[in-house]
């Protein structure tokens, strides 16, 4: 174990060694019980030792995405009760959460490859992403919900969105894990502005849900699925249209 331990920082300095070397802008954060194991596409990502899971944060330029923790409970125990936030999930009155119930869900990133993740933007948290592994499938299924209004509409949602597809398709850990053939996702068929987002990035229309599901007011909700496959994502990287 010792020398397990050793070969880790004798990683982590060599790596942050060549990270001034090459002079790559990016931010490094080394937590106490935390190695930095992996390089790769101008990101650093810390994984724990301890435990199994993927802490994982990654930061390009003022954006920042990372495991959610405890600390964060309480805020986003304020977003998912705000039913402005959360009516297009369907919940339009709000989950009417407490922050223990909350801490539960953050702490399903201590055991699962799996994620809930916190947005930052220039220090500031204004939204949350998740990613869910699926092995049978192949595939990551990913959400994004930028809780603060005053970011929405300003393009960072789809700056967002691109981070986690290269994370989600270069990730050593999550692909010798699963490898991760595509992405999907779903919005609903009434948010207009998500569909451009998702359609522009490059990801296929696979049609709406044929069966509804019905918000906390009763009323009928439909789905449009998404899917973006690794061969899209690698070919618009190699012609450097990503």
């Amino acid at each position: 174990m010792g020398r397990a331990i050793t070969a880790l920082w004798l990683t982590a300095f060599f790596l942050l060694s060549d990270l001034f070397i090459d002079n790559i802008k990016t931010k490094t954060e080394v937590l106490s019980t935390d190695y930095t194991l992996l390089k790769g596409g101008g990101y650093v990502i810390i994984f724990s030792v301890i435990f199994e899971e993927l802490c994982m944060k990654i930061t390009k330029s003022n954006l920042t995405i990372r495991s959610a923790t405890p600390e964060d409970a309480e805020i986003l125990t304020s977003w998912w009760n705000d039913g402005k936030v959360m009516a297009h999930a369907g919940f339009p009155l709000g989950l009417n959460m407490t922050a223990e119930e909350t801490l539960k869900h953050i702490n399903d990133n201590e055991t699962s490859i799996s994620q809930r993740c916190i947005i930052e933007i220039d220090g500031e948290r204004v939204g949350e992403m998740n990613f869910r592994i699926y092995e049978d499938r192949k595939a990551a299924e990913m959400g994004i919900k930028i809780c603060n209004f005053d970011y929405q509409n300003r393009g960072y949602g789809t700056r967002l969105i691109k981070m986690l597809i290269e994370f989600l398709f270069s990730d050593e850990k999550i692909n010798a894990y699963c490898p991760v053939e595509k992405i999907i996702l779903d919005t609903n068929v009434n948010n207009k502005r998500a569909q451009r987002v998702y359609e522009k990035i490059g990801f296929a229309n696979l049609g709406i849900s044929k069966t509804p599901w019905y918000d906390q007011l009763g009323d009928p909700q439909y789905s449009i699925n998404y899917e973006l496959p690794r061969q899209y994502y690698e070919k618009a990287r190699k012609e450097d249209k990503w």
